[in-house]
């Protein structure tokens, strides 16, 4: 044998010895690739409606509730177990939470889902164990509720039911004749609370047209007294009761004399949607609006809202 009949001997001999591992490669990859183009192929895979929901705060079981979402709910905030607080009704026999890592932990959920400010370190150690989680952006004004909404509806898999709801809440904002003309307005809530100025209750003033007399360095949360209400001297006092069954000492201070006798327009409505930004907020949002239509310029008469 010549020496150029050995070396193409041995030269197809190592083409063969190479050949063989690339061809049991590929017999491996593709399975993989077709496992892969399945899944691409799947739409909104990921997007899916997580059936074990966790609510750890009292606001998310009410907007969980008003997405029309509770059947995917295994456990909800104790405070929802409160008749004298809980608007969300829970039927079937049902599990309440204290927001506690350990006892949501072991009810395996497949979403968490809670409201901004709450425990941090809690949602870190449920991340820590892979438990999806989702803590809603802060409630500051009108657009961040729907954000919030939204936000809720996509973690769901109630995009559809979220997006009508968004839709009939900026119809409604939308179509809203402001009556407020400008008007100086205070808003009190129970115990004489004045909401900070990036809140719904004060986002409600600039729907109606209604100008917030505090000075700008005092648009914080705090509490009123009479002489900061007298120097401020409001055309509209607006008073936001809580809608709760529950009594408390908050409610006593609105019946003042000073207030209910002041120089002042005087409206109270119950705060339904205002805590946790539900829809319902557009019924308070519209209830003012027409108590600010048919308020007298000439008197200082109080109108309360009934429902």
């Amino acid at each position: 044998m010549s020496i150029f009949s050995l070396l193409l001997t041995r030269y197809s001999a190592t083409q063969i010895d190479f050949q063989r591992p690339a061809k049991r490669l590929m017999t491996c990859i593709r399975p993989m690739g077709v496992c892969m183009l399945l899944l691409f192929a799947l739409p909104s895979f990921g997007r899916a409606s997580p059936a074990r929901v966790v609510s750890m705060h009292f606001c998310t079981d009410q907007l969980i509730s008003s997405l029309g979402a509770s059947a995917q709910l295994i456990s909800a905030s104790y405070l929802s177990d409160d008749a004298r607080l809980g608007t969300a009704t829970f039927s079937r026999p049902f599990h309440f939470n204290h927001a506690n890592a350990d006892e949501v932990a072991l009810l395996h959920p497949g979403l968490v889902v809670t409201d901004a400010y709450s425990a941090s370190n809690t949602l870190q150690l449920l991340n820590k164990l892979h438990i999806r989680t989702l803590s809603l952006p802060a409630l500051q004004n009108l657009d961040t509720m729907m954000q919030r909404i939204t936000v809720l509806g996509d973690a769901l898999g109630q995009h559809d039911r979220a997006a009508a709801v968004v839709g009939n809440l900026r119809s409604a904002i939308s179509g809203l004749q402001a009556a407020g003309k400008q008007r100086r307005a205070l808003v009190l809530q129970n115990g004489g609370w004045m909401a900070t100025d990036d809140s719904l209750a004060i986002d409600l003033l600039r729907h109606t047209d209604l100008v917030d007399v505090r000075p700008v360095s005092q648009r914080n949360w705090q509490r009123a007294t009479a002489e900061q209400v007298i120097t401020w001297q409001p055309q509209i006092i607006i008073v936001f009761k809580s809608s709760n069954a529950a009594p408390g000492l908050g409610q006593a201070w609105l019946q003042q004399d000073w207030l209910q006798q002041g120089p002042w327009q005087l409206i109270t409505l119950t705060d339904d949607g205002l805590a946790c930004g539900t829809p319902e907020v557009i019924r308070t949002l519209e209830q003012l609006n027409q108590q600010l239509a048919i308020l007298p310029t000439d008197s200082s008469r109080s109108l309360e809202h009934t429902p």
